[in-house]
């Protein structure tokens, strides 16, 4: 069918409260519940996450980058910042520019395996 949807992955952030505990409303349509069963049930080992990262340009002077990367740090430590997001079901974990660019590059290599099996093609 033309603009339909097979499959949707939104965290319960994005969703908002009209989601919860497995239950949603199906098409929109108030009063329809529909459970389903998660991603994992279904397929055992699958993991899939929304992330969020800051990154500067190459050749930034690394005591900027350290001090942007100071300064998010201390930010995500912030109790009302903690709050904030774990009201969007997100967590805070900051750390380092290079586990950042590991944590990167880890998705990269998943994600293209992914795609190759899959033998998605650009169009």
């Amino acid at each position: 069918m033309a603009g339909g949807v097979d499959a949707g992955g939104f965290g319960a952030g994005v969703m908002g409260s009209g989601c919860g505990g497995g239950v949603m409303a199906a098409g929109g349509s108030p009063g329809v519940e529909v459970t389903a069963p998660d991603v994992g049930e279904t397929l055992p080992g699958f993991e899939s996450a929304a992330w969020f990262g800051v990154v500067a340009p190459p050749g930034t002077p690394r005591e900027f980058v350290a001090k942007i990367n100071a300064d998010i740090n201390e930010a995500l430590r912030q109790p009302e910042i903690q709050e904030k997001m774990a009201n969007l079901s997100a967590e805070t974990i900051g750390g380092t520019p290079e586990a950042t660019a590991a944590y990167m590059r880890e998705e990269v290599d998943r994600w293209a395996k992914v795609i190759k099996a899959a033998g998605v093609k650009l169009e």
